[in-house]
């Protein structure tokens, strides 16, 4: 059982001596009763053993803390300690003031998770949220409005006679009010091809999809350019879907609402918090 915790001591040891009260140990050539190891006069207490030993087992609280438990965190204690005494000695001002930085930063993370924790209390998600949420956002769930289209394309705007050719065509083609049934004739007649299909964002280019989503039942566009190609576009049809029932979707929905309760009492916490200090902001 031992084995399955040392690969997490040296994490938990190492998280641990990057907190500022580190650099506070106690230099006293006095040992008290707490401390159980010195490190070139440096103590490691029986708290700090402790300590890691609720940070490790902390899931676990039925794993007994046995002699040889305890030694194991305490070797540990003591190799990181040796560390961090070697590479303070060696290290740069820049380089102290870097990991100085990076400590203040850690120990301030710890201080605003324990605020969060205290002052951050989202608001339950009630069913009636959740039930607004479904009617206002019916597309999420399966739910709006299908256009289905057609399109008459000209590939190559580039060659004259094909450009040239359909453009005459162009009134003719917007009066026909079976572009289906004729497709095949206007593919023998003139350089253009025919397709159809159901449209959902992504599917064409974005410029066709904009003038889809303006467009009504059996409305035909203006001629679309996009790049060296030539477009006409009709809707052929408008179906309304509906949304999966909300007995299906409502854990979802549940989730994306606790998320944004939750990112809403953080704000407020936050403002809060800064609304009873004296702030001043310089050249920042």
């Amino acid at each position: 059982m031992i084995a399955m915790f040392s690969k997490k001591l040296t994490l938990l040891v190492t998280l641990f001596l990057c907190l500022p009260a580190c650099d506070r140990a106690d230099k006293s050539t006095e040992v008290s009763a707490s401390v159980v190891a010195t490190v070139n006069g440096e103590a490691i207490t029986r708290e700090q053993v402790d300590y890691m030993l609720e940070r490790m087992l902390g899931a676990q609280p039925l794993v007994p803390i046995t002699r040889e438990l305890r030694g194991k965190v305490l070797d540990s204690l003591i190799a990181s300690k040796a560390m961090t005494l070697q590479v303070k000695s060696s290290m740069s001002e820049e380089d102290s003031q870097r990991v100085q930085r990076a400590v203040q930063a850690y120990e301030e993370e710890l201080y605003v998770k324990e605020y969060l924790a205290r002052y951050a209390t989202p608001e339950p998600v009630t069913v009636e949220m959740v039930s607004a949420y479904y009617d206002a956002h019916p597309n999420e769930f399966g739910g709006g409005v299908l256009k289905h289209f057609q399109l008459l394309l000209l590939r190559d705007s580039g060659d004259d006679k094909k450009r040239d050719a359909f453009l005459s065509a162009v009134e003719s083609l917007k009066a026909s009010t079976d572009w289906k049934a004729r497709a095949g004739e206007w593919s023998r007649q003139l350089p253009i091809e025919y397709q159809e299909g159901k449209y959902a964002p992504g599917l064409l280019d974005e410029r066709l999809g904009k003038v889809i989503d303006q467009l009504g039942k059996q409305a035909t566009s203006d001629l679309i350019y996009v790049d060296k190609a030539i477009y006409l576009v009709r809707v052929s049809d408008v179906v309304q879907t509906a949304p999966k029932p909300i007995a299906e979707v409502s854990a979802d929905i549940r989730k994306k609402l606790a998320a944004q309760q939750l990112r809403a009492a953080v704000k407020k916490a936050t403002d809060d918090v800064v609304k009873t200090m004296d702030v001043k902001v310089i050249n920042p």
